[in-house]
């Protein structure tokens, strides 16, 4: 993570960022009102060259409270005005993709207590240079085993099952169209050159000889409806309702302002046009608000309820005092590193596709806490109960199976 002196404002970091030209972290600290709408203005106002589609995370708020100090606490807000000011808008779904270029979405990470803002630049793409200085084609299928490349080429009873298995939330559906969508329109650009007779780059030619663009526009149309039937059937989680609700909100303002408009010249046919919108979009709200939010199962969640009631149970040994620990008890607490490592391992390990860092951390802290009601019971029953199956060596073999694939090319993880 790069960090820059405040006091130069932003144009030494926007100077930075356009002359890198790669995805980077950069701490804010520091930064006021006017700083950061210099750096916005300054890195983000024209396109920036690069050879893939960039993302920039910004620092503008600390875990501890000597870190938060250092933050402006309107830091958010400052840029996103900043970024709406230049055109960008914001998009809770948004990733490192060509569609995606002008956009911007804020994160909050409750486990850390950082907040950052993540930043899709416009871009011009340009070829990356090889050893000896020539032009190299891009490539977008950089991995084949890439969970977007899999899902483009398999067959679709394939696609359905590495769906229900891998992609179960609501924003991350989403963000597998736009990779769907990214695919079919590399394939046109480069079925229109061939049609002119014109040669295809190494990158183009990968697309065209491996993308079925019937095929992919089959899985979109499934995809689109799914994604359509969990906002109505109410299966968003908690974030993605209060996104779901703010877009709504956002729309019906705009029929405010359009309202205005069109009655001031008496234009009957638009205001009826606006008048049946804003009742859909209003009924709408009604239906997102009418449904709890839903949170999805974490993958290894029973064995990582049991290391965090084992932790909590260290913890309290560790803080013993008038006392020696038995033998047993010192045992316990020798395991500690071991318990932490597994739970990394079974937390990475349950992350979904194209699932961001903030909606993992949001299901992961809903276990902990189941974890830490189960501590507490064992606790007031005087620790009877028998002994927990979710310790390290228990579930050493588990979660730590490799990858197979068939012949679609999609990677199970053993169970």
């Amino acid at each position: 993570m790069a960090a820059f002196d405040a006091g130069e404002g932003g144009t030494g970091l926007s100077k930075h960022i356009r002359a890198l030209g790669i995805s980077e972290t950069y701490d804010l600290a520091g930064f006021g009102e006017a700083q950061t709408k210099d750096l916005v203005r300054d890195a983000f106002t024209q396109p920036i060259q690069a050879t893939e589609p960039l993302r920039f995370t910004f620092l503008i708020g600390g875990g501890k409270t000597q870190n938060r100090q250092k933050y402006d606490s309107d830091l958010g807000r400052y840029l996103s005005a900043a970024l709406r000011e230049i055109g960008f808008r914001e998009d809770r779904a948004a990733t490192a993709l060509m569609e995606c270029q002008g956009s911007y979405k804020s994160q909050h990470d409750t486990h850390k207590g950082i907040r950052t803002v993540q930043v899709f630049p416009k871009i011009d793409l340009v070829e990356e240079k090889g050893e000896n200085g020539a032009g190299q084609g891009r490539s977008l299928i950089t991995n084949p085993s890439s969970p977007e490349y899999m899902a483009a080429v398999c067959t679709f009873d394939t696609f359905q099952e590495m769906v229900q298995e891998k992609v179960c939330s609501w924003n991350q559906k989403r963000r597998l169209l736009r990779h769907l969508g990214s695919f079919v329109a590399r394939y046109k650009e480069a079925e229109q050159k061939l049609m002119k007779m014109e040669g295809l780059s190494d990158e183009e030619q990968e697309i065209y000889d491996s993308i079925d663009p019937d095929g992919v526009e089959e899985k979109t149309v499934w995809l689109t409806s799914l994604v359509k039937a969990m906002v109505e059937n109410g299966q968003l989680t908690a974030a993605e309702r209060e996104q779901v609700l703010s877009q709504i909100q956002t729309k019906l303002e705009n029929c405010s302002v359009e309202q205005e408009a069109a009655t001031l010249k008496e234009n009957e046919v638009k205001l009826a046009r606006i008048h049946k919108q804003a009742e859909q979009l209003m009924k709408r709200r009604s239906m997102v608000n009418g449904h709890a939010p839903v949170s999805h199962k974490v993958k290894h969640q029973d064995e990582l309820r049991g290391i965090t009631a084992k932790l909590i149970k260290i913890e309290k040994l560790e803080n013993t005092r008038g006392r020696l620990l038995t033998i047993d008890e010192v045992k316990q607490v020798g395991l500690k590193e071991e318990l932490l490592e597994r739970a990394t391992v079974l937390e990475n390990d349950s992350r979904g596709w194209f699932e961001e860092d903030e909606e993992l951390e949001a299901r992961l802290a809903e276990v902990r806490k189941q974890g830490q009601r189960m501590a507490a019971k064992k606790a007031a029953g005087g620790g009877k109960g028998g002994k927990s199956g979710g310790g390290a060596s228990a579930g050493r073999g588990r979660g730590g199976g490799g990858m197979a694939m068939d012949s679609d090319g999609w990677n199970k993880v053993k169970r």
